[in-house]
């Protein structure tokens, strides 16, 4: 399995087709991922999700499954199967028509004439952000461009190159140090619809009883082999032993030589560890975001 560095962070995989893959390309992919971070795989099928939802699956369980509620052909559901509990709803165990595999999608488009946004983040800006809002969420994000994506980019921010670069001094000062965080989608997705932002809320109450919540600073990926930062800085973060430190990593996350910018196309895949890597939408214009589909899953580390 060929791969090439991205620009600054990251890796591309080569020569790959998503609808072929064996057990030992999943495992490869996997291993890829573990220790890299963020992994392109462009102009992969995308009019059937199954195969997306396949690869992300062999990755970690789908975590996302209760709110992958878009069948390609333009149909919501609730609940494919029925006596079945969405959540545990894997593509291994599909038996319905492949095309018809449940996805989430991020897209300000609306179906018919409807008010209703049929994906996620379909307004607004969306700055950087992970996804593990507690300790607890998925770890894991892959993201597909499906429609209209075309000269729209997303950026992804690597934290285990900012811990690279550290001097020891600053090394010792996040040593130790643990961050508080308070779940608040409306600071790092402004505009966010209003419905929605109250169904994310309730959601995460329902789940976790309390949007507060505390990570250490430091933190190791999935292998092991990296350490970075879990710095979900957006989302109400502060650290009480040194308040001044959330400007300073600020000032020194944010680089150009840290950051990977990607112009999506149809099919391109991107899979990213959300413990140490952030992630924005660089567009916000509403006419943009009412047309372009991506399509997301999350997944828990296996």
């Amino acid at each position: 399995m060929q791969i090439k560095k991205l620009n600054n962070i990251g890796v591309e995989i080569l020569d790959i087709d998503i609808t072929q893959l064996t057990d030992i390309e999943y495992k490869q992919i996997k291993d890829i991922l573990t220790e890299e971070l963020v992994v392109l795989i462009k102009h992969q099928e995308y009019k059937n999700p199954y195969y997306y939802a396949l690869l992300v699956s062999k990755l970690g369980r789908i975590g996302n499954m209760t709110t992958a509620t878009w069948k390609y052909k333009n149909r919501d559901i609730t609940n494919p199967i029925p006596n079945t509990d969405l959540r545990d709803i894997q593509p291994d165990q599909w038996e319905g028509i492949l095309e018809e595999f449940p996805v989430q999608r991020v897209t300000g488009k609306k179906k018919d004439n409807s008010s209703q946004h049929t994906g996620i983040f379909g307004s607004g800006t969306l700055t950087w952000h992970s996804n593990m809002n507690s300790p607890y969420n998925a770890a894991g994000v892959a993201l597909q461009g499906i429609s209209d994506v075309l000269e729209t980019s997303t950026s992804f921010l690597d934290t285990t190159k900012v811990y690279e670069d550290m001097t020891d001094e600053f090394k010792q000062r996040c040593h130790g140090i643990i961050g508080d965080f308070k779940y608040t989608p409306e600071i790092w997705a402004e505009g966010l619809p209003e419905d929605q932002h109250r169904a994310m809320i309730e959601g995460h109450l329902k789940i976790f009883k309390k949007l507060e919540y505390q990570m250490p600073l430091l933190n190791k990926n999935i292998s092991g082999t990296k350490t970075g930062l879990f710095f979900h800085f957006n989302n109400g973060c502060s650290f009480k032993s040194d308040p001044a430190l959330l400007n300073d990593l600020k000032g020194l996350c944010i680089q150009d030589k840290y950051i990977y910018q990607h112009w999506w196309e149809p099919g391109d895949i991107i899979l990213m560890d959300q413990k140490l890597t952030l992630h924005k939408r660089d567009q916000d214009d509403p006419d943009i975001l009412a047309k372009r589909v991506l399509h997301r899953y999350t997944f828990m580390f296996k």
